[in-house]
């Protein structure tokens, strides 16, 4: 079973399967398109800020 991330609002949280909007991503795209420090993030606080350069 593949955990899935929900980027919603400049912020990626874990998605419990019941929250609408946002777009939802694989862990695999998750690491692909913010690394591997966004997931580290997700697990210790619970979310990720996307920053913008």
């Amino acid at each position: 079973m593949d955990d899935y991330y929900l980027v919603k609002e400049g912020r990626i949280v874990r998605w419990d399967g019941l929250t609408l909007g946002g777009t939802k991503i694989r862990a695999d795209e998750l690491i692909e398109s913010f690394g591997r420090k966004a997931l580290d993030e997700i697990e210790q606080y619970g979310f990720y800020i996307i920053k913008k350069s």
